[in-house]
């Protein structure tokens, strides 16, 4: 990420007030790049998945999630918090070789 970049983003975090329920999850998409969304606690895997192929996968590449070494495949319905995915938390796309 950009300096440019990374101070526009310590702006929105600094200017957006979130309420005690919302977290920012921070992802590495398929193409290296760097995004953050803002998710609430009890928002199921399913739900970001759904906002990342809306706006981040428009090719429609399948891929799946995983946080730190964990992999969360088939945990679709459990809720971030759940998952132990909290604020700054960081989620990576891996490229799936599913078809």
């Amino acid at each position: 990420m950009s300096a440019a970049n990374e101070k526009d983003e310590q702006l929105r975090k600094n200017n957006f007030k979130s309420s005690p329920d919302d977290i920012s999850v921070r992802f590495i998409l398929l193409d290296g790049s760097f995004i953050s969304q803002w998710f609430k606690k009890t928002d199921t895997l399913t739900n970001v998945y759904d906002r990342l192929d809306r706006g981040f996968n428009r090719g429609g590449a399948i891929y799946t999630l995983s946080h730190g070494d964990r992999d969360l495949t088939d945990l679709d319905d459990n809720t971030l918090e759940a998952l132990g995915i909290h604020d700054d938390s960081q989620l990576i796309m891996n490229a799936s070789s599913a078809a």
